[in-house]
């Protein structure tokens, strides 16, 4: 048994000290492959840093998601408006487009005969706030809006806003949309 010698296990080396200095336990815990998590101070850093991105990212991104919705509301009711009068004109009837708040929702109303009015359509017209000063436009057969003035609308939700006028002849203006 002098002659042979007897092969250590890696582990005896990553346990035992080194002959020019000892190994740091973090050293010997790579080494064996024991470290498999996060330290504290890690997983704080990793927290901070996603805090702060969120707290950058946030603001911008309630805007936005504010100006698609404000934007959508002013859409539907654009196109609503623009069925309405396409659609007095095909049927040579009056045509009404009434906007109730509470919703908001619009409802095209459709004259069957005179004096009789049957609801074509109700649409809702999205998240944003609505505020009119006019609630219902009608369209005449020939496509012009009867009626003794304008009327506006302004759709908001949080800080951004747009308007909307309706002329006396039923076409539509859009105001800046802020901010």
């Amino acid at each position: 048994m002098e002659g042979q010698t007897e092969e250590l296990s890696p582990l005896f080396f990553a346990l035992v000290p080194q002959r020019f200095g000892a190994a740091s336990f973090t050293e010997r815990r790579y080494r064996l492959g024991v470290n498999k998590g996060a330290t504290l101070l890690e997983l704080a850093m990793v927290t901070v840093i996603i805090g702060v991105v969120a707290a950058v990212a946030t603001p911008p991104l309630m805007r936005t998601l504010d100006r698609l919705a404000v934007r959508g509301s002013a859409d539907r009711y654009a196109v609503l408006l623009e069925t309405a009068r396409e659609l007095a004109i095909a049927r040579g009837r009056d045509v009404r487009l009434a906007v109730d708040t509470a919703g908001p929702t619009a409802r095209l109303i459709v004259e069957i005969a005179r004096g009789r009015l049957d609801t074509a359509h109700t649409h809702a017209l999205g998240s944003a706030r609505l505020v009119v000063s006019q609630p219902v436009v009608t369209f005449g057969s020939l496509g012009v809006a009867l009626g003794a003035s304008n009327g506006t609308l302004v759709f908001s939700r949080g800080a951004v806003a747009e308007t909307l006028t309706v002329s006396r002849t039923g076409r539509l203006k859009r105001g800046l949309l802020t901010p």
